[in-house]
């Protein structure tokens, strides 16, 4: 996909968890896109969002700015926006803004969709070592 910077998003429902599979670019022409899905999913007065970013290859800090404009009322209503699968320069953005703080960013989907299932909310002062969390500086490894 070099060169290419076509973003798209599929929205699946899984087990009450709306599941976001962003592909391509993510920058301040595509981002409204992602506003607009996310828009839509607490519309429908759902509050678990899982973001999975196996197919992204880059995001701006426009992109950034989605996640950060929806994550309080998410949260106020008893929901999580919970992330997953980055590649390592995606993550290196999140990281280098400090969203592991704020995020619950996940090494892989099928952990964070456990903690949705287990009902855990994100806790920022708690983050876990050897959990497959990703954070702390860290990077997903391959």
């Amino acid at each position: 996909m070099i060169g290419d910077n076509k973003f798209s998003i599929q929205h699946k429902e899984v087990e009450q968890v709306d599941c976001l599979y962003l592909r391509g670019y993510l920058d301040a022409h595509t981002a409204p896109v992602l506003e607009t899905a996310i828009t839509n999913i607490i519309g429908k007065g759902q509050n678990k969002i899982l973001v999975n970013f196996r197919e992204l290859d880059y995001i701006s800090s426009a992109g950034l700015g989605v996640f950060m404009a929806f994550i309080e009322d998410v949260r106020d209503s008893g929901g999580d926006i919970k992330l997953a699968d980055m590649k390592p320069k995606v993550f290196s953005v999140f990281d280098l803004l400090g969203f592991p703080v704020l995020f619950d960013i996940e090494k892989e989907e099928i952990t964070a969709m456990n903690k949705f299932q287990r009902g855990e909310g994100f806790k920022p002062f708690g983050i876990q070592k050897n959990a497959g969390i990703v954070g702390e500086g860290s990077k997903p490894s391959q």
